[in-house]
């Protein structure tokens, strides 16, 4: 694995956002590796069977999935010492203040709202990547 590879895990139930946010990351980062997983279970299931060396630089997740919220997965994920200096970020067709203020006070660094159109899906999307190793100093201490 090169070390400057992005590899980013996108945590969404909706298939089509999933694909898209996929595609999109691709086409701005060409050798990136992006994981994508439908549930919180199965986010918390990937990182637990990461190696050091290839756990994401950032961790997406939309804020209405099955099992818990993106605040709630938000906050387990910033709990573990193994995770916590990867950026979390929550996306959602939700532009609730509420639901914001609830991500960024458990540990997310930024909540976007889902963009309906493709070049703004583009736009957010090079926000999101700016967020990739912004933690790289406290990377692999372990």
């Amino acid at each position: 694995m090169n070390i400057d590879e992005k590899i980013i895990l996108v945590a969404d139930d909706d298939l089509d956002d999933q694909e898209m946010l996929e595609e999109v990351f691709l086409g701005i980062e060409k050798g990136a590796l992006v994981h994508t997983v439908s549930s919180a279970r199965e986010a918390l299931e990937y990182l637990r069977n990461c190696m050091p060396s290839t756990l994401p630089c950032l961790i997406i997740l939309d804020y209405n999935m099955p099992d818990l919220t993106g605040a709630q997965l938000t906050e387990m994920i910033a709990q573990n010492k193994s995770y916590r200096h990867i950026p979390i970020l929550v996306w959602s067709t939700s532009n609730s203040a509420v639901y914001k203020q609830e991500c960024i006070e458990r540990g997310a660094k930024h909540y976007f709202y889902k963009p309906h159109d493709y070049m703004e899906v583009v736009e957010m999307a090079k926000q999101m990547l700016s967020y990739c190793g912004e933690n790289k100093g406290s990377l692999k201490s372990a």
